[in-house]
């Protein structure tokens, strides 16, 4: 096909999934398509994740805070599902948190700069128990593409405890490809590609993203 004609259509099955019929392809760009669209969706959109944690009072990861529920592997874990979303074209941020319990802490109580958020502020993150304890820390964000471990940045200075870090905003993309057809022509593909996102994109923004990725790649 010289001059490749298909339409889009989205279908929003939840507030960050929807899924996208793409028809009609020539026979075998379904499949073409569907494996480039996955790999660039997966690998190729930037987002933000947390690289490095430094909590008041502890020295590694296997230690515990006084008066929290969680210990540090399992706060750490709690934290990471935090997703950020940098304003204004920002690529690092400094992020803190200081609270004294009783408390439920979730992702509204960090102290934010002006070059990030948080989208999901209810996500949780963290229980004091004790009225006197307290739980200070501070997160460096920075902006990237796929998956960072954590051995990447392993530092000397006492307190710093580097994160395994998921850039990618896109959580899973699936895709089928079935059968269509046009008039007399029986052999063509109908591709439906499902992404889901962690709310910092849409899943439309998403595709339209690997898209231009893809794209520019042959222009």
């Amino acid at each position: 096909m010289a001059n490749p004609t298909f339409k889009v259509k989205e279908e929003k099955i939840e507030e960050n999934h929807s899924e996208f019929t793409m028809e009609p392809l020539e026979p075998g760009y379904g499949h073409t398509l569907g494996n480039a669209m996955r790999r660039a969706l997966l690998t190729s959109i930037p987002g933000a994740a947390i690289t490095s944690v430094k909590i008041s009072g502890v020295k590694h990861k296997f230690s515990t805070v006084p008066g929290v529920k969680e210990n540090v592997v399992d706060l750490l874990l709690n934290i990471k599902g935090l997703n950020f979303r940098f304003l204004d074209g920002e690529t690092k941020s400094r992020v803190s948190l200081s609270v004294k319990g009783p408390k439920k802490i979730t992702g509204a109580d960090f102290d934010l700069p002006g070059n990030i958020e948080i989208v999901n502020k209810d996500h949780y993150a963290a229980s004091i128990n004790d009225k006197k304890a307290k739980l200070e820390m501070e997160l460096i964000v920075e902006e990237g593409l796929g998956y960072s471990s954590a051995e990447e940045r392993r530092t000397t200075q006492l307190g710093v405890i580097p994160t395994d870090a998921v850039f990618t905003p896109v959580k899973k993309v699936s895709y089928e490809v079935t059968a269509t057809r046009v008039g007399r022509q029986t052999d063509l593909d109908k591709l439906l590609l499902g992404i889901w996102t962690n709310g910092i994109i849409s899943p439309k923004d998403a595709l339209e993203e690997a898209s231009r990725i893809l794209t520019s790649y042959f222009l």
